[in-house]
């Protein structure tokens, strides 16, 4: 049900960052990386392009608060946590929780290596019923496509 893991790091991007409040947290050491944790919350009237939710035929735009915990020497996030910055109550949604762990990936084609997910662990609460989905990634390849744009054909 849930999709979308590998462009969350979008939150950071400088173009993004003034859609959001940050806040620094300290440090910790994690899956052998020494990170800088940090807060964010996105401010509903500045974001530009907002997640959708979609479900039943519905289709709203939601906003997120999480914790990041990024490599203190590369800046490259480990793990990124987020959850609805606000319930959706038109569709009784009280809860949506994604817990990324992103690690370093190498592809055959590719020189420089990757930081994609790993694994995705998400918490959905839905009307009062509880949904857990869990995401392993792996194997990832490269696909290429050429495209043409014509002017009047």
């Amino acid at each position: 049900m849930a999709q979308g893991f590998a462009n969350m790091w979008i939150y950071f991007d400088p173009l993004n960052q003034p859609e959001s409040s940050f806040r620094f947290l300290g440090q910790q050491r994690m899956s052998g990386h020494n990170t800088l944790v940090l807060a964010f919350s996105q401010k509903p009237g500045s974001v530009q392009s907002p997640a959708m939710f979609r479900f039943e035929n519905k289709t709203l735009p939601i906003f997120m608060q999480g914790v990041a915990w990024v490599d203190a020497s590369e800046f490259k996030i480990v793990r990124l946590r987020t959850d609805l910055l606000f319930t959706i109550d038109v569709l009784d949604v009280r809860q949506l929780t994604a817990d990324v762990e992103f690690a370093q990936t190498r592809i055959a084609e590719l020189t420089l290596p990757l930081w994609l997910p790993r694994q995705v662990s998400v918490t959905w609460n839905l009307g009062g019923q509880m949904i857990r989905e869990q995401h392993q990634y792996s194997d990832y390849r490269l696909f290429r496509t050429h495209s043409k744009i014509l002017l009047n054909p």
